[in-house]
């Protein structure tokens, strides 16, 4: 029996048709001997009866074809022949004759089955191979034909090798090969070929007369058929960065680039990247030699020649020069070299320039996590693995995992070296993501990571990362040492790294989520020049326009340093404080003004800094805590952080210092009770904080203290005392001449005039608001005061004014990422639509918002809540229950940002 995998799928001599069973005799036949638990999970991923299900096709095929495949209780197998196994021994050997006969059409072509992400990569990753290599023979098969001046024959094997299923797109070289040999045979497929080129924006040479080509072609029949090269087979599968070797590929044979330094930081891989150009190298028409030159013991620039040398074998003379000796030995060929780990000796990298201007073929590529700073070098940056979608978002989830994840991909197939027999579910395909997340895609990492699947869950290995570095190692003997836990990458690093270089990486880890050349200037007293240096060094990596991270793992290292010197760790901190206080004094006095969004924006990227200095000020600065969360209450308040930023202030006050009746103390009792303004507690706060401002005689301070009051008066419903409390504020902001302040008040008297039934009078409140904000510039308060006027419009029975107004408000929301007030609009538009006829559209709207609502813990309170009540019921009664349920969940699959997006442009139900 012959299985044919090669222009289709099936197994002669036999009745089986079904293409599963094919696939894993395929599978098996190529692959080898398989444990039965990677098979069933790699076949039958997601069903709940995988084992099963592969027990009862391996029964089918032995029955059907017997010898066919063979099982015990651990692995499968088959010694069955099969026509791409026997390819790819004719393609070993260079046996046109049995390449033509064995391949028939692309591996598994027309092949109709829905497949997991693994096997589908399988599949392609076979067929684009076998594919390429059937291209490669046939045109070096054509290149001797036409050094032997054969070239009808030639142009006939060229135009095979041009069109071979299954293949590639070829490669700049190979496509203006191809021309030339078609060319020169005069073949018909010239011009198409030449077309096709064009259109899949191949540069081809400008086209040569007949006998140029020819003279060409034969002027390369010296060439080796294969290159040379002392390349290691790759013990492990090569995961991902697609993007990175078609980037590297386009800078070597379209942009002329003849050294690129692949430049990251420890851990990202380099290395094994550098590799796989390197093999894919031996695959190119031209090459003549391929070389890895380890570097890694190299001392000093003089060892750089003596370890190429000895890597090409180049003839050392006793005494003799090894510069000249290398550039003796690669002469006019065309020779590739992967200089790996060069960052110790990016001081003495002259000599690699010297050496590409007397080897005028020569190409380097280079590994480093310093850049080299030579005229001639393309630096590709090499980041961590594209990460899975973070854990919780609305697209993550075991298939989108797998789908979207290079680092996911990459942890399951090191994972199931470790654990053959691994099965994973949902639960645990969360923690796989988590763990790519705190590691950031680093390679090295995930590697290490996936070790441990022998004896922890994913969620205890994440656990473990969280804890210690220490979690990142290997037991595996066969790794170099450098590369056997992600400190010992860290220790290297370290140690190339002078005394004030040092000092800088450990202090910059105070910062969470990045930081400004002022604010490291700030807090560890880094000028741009050291910063650029650390970039350079891979050790930070830029962020954004004057901006700057280090990566999670190495930003934990620098932290255990930090931590082992106390009282340098408190100072640091102590200087973040603030920093991030004058940020903030900085930013309040733009918060309510034209340009708001930009300082929010701003705010969010700060985010994690402004965390970490509440909590540093929790122990150590509490007055300068207390300012930075007064100066930011918009902030907190716009972007969804004003509870989370009041439990902080919470702990601040219990600090002996923040006990006293200070200006800063009245300041953050009005925060907090701004947090939770339906509670009774909050209406104590308030009051505490006027008392504060009275007694210190502070005029802006009464001023907001007595707005607080009412505020919260009306929020509990007790109208007539908001009422009274917001008209003294009102006249205190006239006085102050304080517009923000006087269109705030203006807003809460039109709600109190709202639920008074006073629509009139709430409308003309609402509008004076509105002039004000408009003439301050604030789009928080204008799209605040445009829903407001919208609800009026409503109860009037103006849907198309009501409808304006909204989106109006939406849009603005949305821009400012106000997802609060973007949740607000929605339920809005949701009661438009159920009285516009339309409830199960509102029901959609609704859910969306309840999502929001549960994601945020945001509840709704006092009359907030009897009114969504009474709408909610009122648009069921409108619509069978199943159908406003369905619609619902509809809603809470969406979720806030599509509805939001969706109905920001939308305006069907309100011309119904």
């Amino acid at each position: 029996m012959l299985l044919r995998t090669l222009g289709g799928l099936e197994l002669e001599g036999a009745a089986i048709r079904r293409p599963k069973p094919l696939l894993l005799l395929a599978y098996l036949a190529l692959e080898g001997k398989q444990p039965r638990g990677h098979l069933a999970e790699l076949f039958w991923s997601g069903a709940t009866d995988s084992r099963n299900r592969l027990s009862v096709t391996l029964k089918r095929l032995r029955d059907a074809a017997p010898g066919a495949v063979e099982a015990d209780g651990i692995h499968a197998w088959s010694t069955l022949a099969c026509d791409a196994a026997q390819l790819l021994e004719a393609l070993s050997h260079h046996d046109s004759a049995a390449i033509e006969r064995l391949y028939r059409g692309a591996f598994l072509e027309g092949l109709e089955l829905r497949l997991g992400v693994e096997l589908e990569e399988w599949v392609y990753q076979t067929r684009e191979h076998l594919g390429d290599r059937v291209r490669e023979v046939l045109v070096m098969q054509a290149q001797r034909l036409a050094s032997q001046r054969d070239f009808e024959r030639a142009a006939a094997v060229a135009e095979a090798a041009a069109f071979v299923a299954g293949a590639t797109t070829p490669t700049s070289h190979t496509s203006a090969l191809l021309a030339d040999l078609l060319q020169a045979g005069a073949s018909d497929w010239s011009a198409p070929w030449r077309r096709r080129a064009d259109a899949e924006g191949i540069e081809l040479p400008t086209p040569a007369t007949l006998g140029a080509a020819r003279e060409r072609l034969a002027s390369g029949a010296t060439r080796p058929v294969s290159p040379h090269h002392n390349l290691p087979v790759p013990s492990t599968s090569f995961v991902g960065r697609e993007r990175e070797l078609a980037g590297i590929a386009d800078l070597l044979d379209r942009r002329g680039a003849r050294l690129v330094t692949i430049h990251g930081p420890g851990g990202s891989g380099k290395t094994r990247l550098a590799l796989e150009v390197a093999h894919a190298r031996t695959r190119t028409p031209g090459v003549d030699a391929v070389y890895l030159v380890p570097l890694v013991s190299a001392a000093a620039a003089a060892d750089i020649p003596v370890a190429i040398g000895a890597a090409i074998g180049a003839s050392m003379a006793p005494g003799g020069a090894s510069l000249d000796a290398v550039v003796a030995a690669i002469g006019a060929r065309q020779v590739v070299l992967v200089l790996d780990e060069v960052e110790h000796l990016a001081a003495d990298a002259r000599v690699l320039a010297e050496i590409l201007g007397a080897c005028p073929r020569l190409h380097l590529i280079v590994t480093s996590r310093q850049r080299l700073e030579l005229e001639e070098e393309f630096v590709w940056q090499l980041r961590g693995l594209v990460l899975p979608d973070p854990v919780g978002s609305a697209a993550a989830g075991p298939a989108a995992a797998i789908e979207r994840s290079d680092a996911v991909r990459l942890f399951l197939h090191r994972a199931r070296r470790a654990r053959a027999d691994l099965e994973l579910g949902a639960d645990d395909l969360d923690h796989v993501q988590r763990i790519c997340h705190l590691v950031e895609g680093s390679p090295l990492a995930i590697e290490l990571a996936a070790v441990w699947i022998r004896s922890m869950t994913p969620r205890e290995i994440a656990a473990a990362i969280e804890r210690s570095l220490d979690a990142l190692g290997t037991p595996s003997r066969n790794i170099a040492p450098g590369h056997q836990s992600m400190r010992a990458v860290f220790d290297r690093s370290w140690a190339l790294l002078d005394h004030a270089s040092r000092r800088t990486l450990m202090q910059l880890a105070v910062f969470r989520d990045g930081f400004t050349s002022a604010a490291a200037l700030s807090v560890t007293g880094a000028e741009r020049a050291l910063l650029a240096k650390l970039a350079d060094a891979s050790l930070i990596e830029p962020a954004g326009t004057e901006r700057y991270r280090q990566h999670a793992l190495l930003r934990q290292y620098c932290q255990e340093l930090l931590r082992a010197e106390p009282e340098s760790a408190t100072a640091a901190a102590q200087r973040l404080v603030y920093a991030m206080e004058r940020l903030a004094e900085e930013a309040s006095g733009h918060l309510v003004l034209a340009h708001q969004g930009d300082w929010f924006e701003r705010l969010e990227v700060e985010m994690g800094n402004l965390r970490a200095a509440l909590a540093f000020a929790e122990r150590h600065a509490p007055r300068a805590g207390l300012r930075i969360a007064h100066h930011l209450r918009n902030f907190w308040l716009v972007r969804g952080h004003i509870v989370e930023v009041a439990s902080a202030v919470r702990r601040i006050l219990e600090h002996p210092e923040a006990g006293a009746a200070t200006l800063d103390r009245a300041r953050a009792l009005q925060l907090i009770a701004s947090a939770q303004p339906w509670r009774h507690e909050s209406a104590l706060q308030s009051h505490e904080a006027l008392m504060i401002a009275l007694a210190q005689d502070d005029a802006a301070l009464i001023a907001e203290a007595t707005h607080q009051v009412g505020r919260l008066a009306e929020a509990l419903g007790h109208s007539p005392s908001a009422r009274k409390a917001l008209l003294d504020a009102l006249e205190r902001f006239r006085s102050l001449r304080d517009a923000a302040g006087e269109a705030a008040v203006l807003n809460h008297l039109g709600n109190i005039a709202y639920y008074a039934g006073d629509e009139r009078a709430a409308e003309t409140h609402y509008a004076r608001s509105l002039e004000l904000e408009e003439r301050l510039g604030n789009t928080w308060g204008i799209a605040s005061r445009l829903t407001n006027l919208g609800i009026i419009a409503k109860r009037g029975g103006a849907h198309e004014q009501a409808l304006a107004l909204y989106r109006r408000s939406l849009r603005l929301s949305r821009a400012l990422g106000d997802r609060r007030a973007c949740a607000y609009v929605l339920e809005c538009l949701a009661c438009l639509a159920a009285n516009a006829g339309e409830p199960e559209r509102a029901a959609s709207l609704w859910g969306a918002v309840e999502a929001e609502r549960l994601r945020s813990a945001r509840l709704r309170y006092g009359r907030e809540r009897e009114e969504h009540e009474v709408e909610v019921a009122a648009a069921r009664a409108r619509c069978a229950s199943a159908a406003f349920d369905e619609a619902w969940q509809r809603g809470v699959r969406q979720g806030l940002d599509e509805a939001v997006a969706r109905e920001s442009e939308t305006t069907e139900f309100a011309r119904r």
